[in-house]
């Protein structure tokens, strides 16, 4: 996969993109894939070979939201962030080519009571 030029010098930069959260079966801290179109993928029994293309997002919190639980948002979302690019493997084998680093202003934190967990929202 080649990234084009333009995508490339966006690297560091903001970028507004629109896309749709991934649907999965288990929840992940501080991150969730998006797609262009709604894609739904079953991680207890694919594990990391997903049928996903190869222009999935990998979207990752800020640092100091990184252990926040995401809660499933159905439809388009609008996602500004920071660009990342390049072959990045995180501790479960997973590879991203593409990310975007949220800004913290992005995401609304709603309360779970006194739970350890917290959920998130995405846009307004």
């Amino acid at each position: 996969m080649e990234f084009s030029k333009k995508v490339i010098s966006l690297v560091g930069q903001k970028v507004v993109i629109d896309g749709y959260m991934v649907k999965s079966d288990s929840l992940h801290k501080g991150q969730f894939l998006l797609t262009p179109n709604p894609m739904e993928i079953n991680e207890e029994d694919d594990g990391p070979a997903n049928d996903l293309p190869v222009h999935t997002i990998l979207v990752k919190l800020d640092e100091k939201q990184s252990d926040l639980l995401l809660a499933q948002r159905d439809g388009l979302l609008r996602i500004e962030g920071r660009l990342e690019l390049g072959r990045e493997e995180d501790e479960e084998g997973q590879v991203s080519w593409i990310r975007i680093r949220m800004f913290p202003q992005s995401i609304k934190i709603i309360s779970a009571g006194n739970e350890a967990i917290r959920f998130l929202t995405i846009g307004s």
